[in-house]
């Protein structure tokens, strides 16, 4: 009998313990989100590490974002020409040698995969996990003082994505590591400046191709 209840209790503990770990994530994801739903601009340098098997090449370049009308733009410095551009519902990717652009109203792959750069942005982390099916988690981190949320993809799932890592900054709430890895095999890892400008006039032509 003692033995029983001493089992009772060790799973009841462990629910508790599960529950104030899912009651503390929605909490953080809740405050993400609401941080960052009063940002209205972010510009910031970034650096961006490519893996694929052996080859890691490194780029340079400066990231602008705005909250109106959603639109992203990773202008590339190094190598310059480059760019990766989430606007007026088209998406523009020059990140490697041949440019290619999408009007995302007629590709839905193109329009998810937009929409989710643009909500790891802004913050809205719910809203890339329901548009998805993944699997997530989050861990509060002292290493490195952030939220680290992974995104990992279930079995079956086939849009070209593994995993994500998104990182948020645990003062500011604001995103400053991005990692996407593709299902072939390719790795790319964003690390944007931590100290962005916040709430600065944007020059328009950044978000035009």
């Amino acid at each position: 009998m003692k033995r029983a209840l001493s089992i009772l209790m060790a799973l009841l503990l462990a629910a508790t313990s599960a529950m104030a770990s899912t009651t503390d994530s929605i909490a953080i994801l809740k405050k993400i989100a609401e941080t960052n739903s009063h940002i209205t601009t972010l510009q910031a340098p970034y650096t961006h590490e490519r893996i694929s098997g052996n080859s890691v090449s490194h780029r340079t370049g400066d990231f602008y974002y705005t909250a109106d009308g959603a639109k992203l733009a990773m202008r590339y410095t190094d190598p310059e020409g480059r760019y990766f551009v989430v606007a007026d519902h088209h998406l523009h990717n020059k990140i490697g040698a041949v440019p290619m652009h999408f009007n995302t109203n007629r590709s839905s792959l193109m329009r998810l995969f937009g929409n989710c750069m643009v909500w790891a942005v802004s913050g809205e982390v719910q809203k890339i996990y329901e548009a998805n099916n993944v699997d997530m988690t989050l861990e509060d981190n002292d290493d490195d003082n952030s939220y680290t949320i992974t995104m990992t993809a279930r079995s079956g799932f086939n849009k070209g994505i593994s995993r994500i890592v998104l990182k948020y900054d645990r003062t500011s709430c604001l995103i400053f590591h991005l990692e996407v890895d593709e299902i072939i095999k390719v790795n790319h890892i964003f690390k944007i400046n931590r100290t962005p400008k916040i709430g600065h006039e944007i020059n328009p032509d950044v978000f035009k191709i």
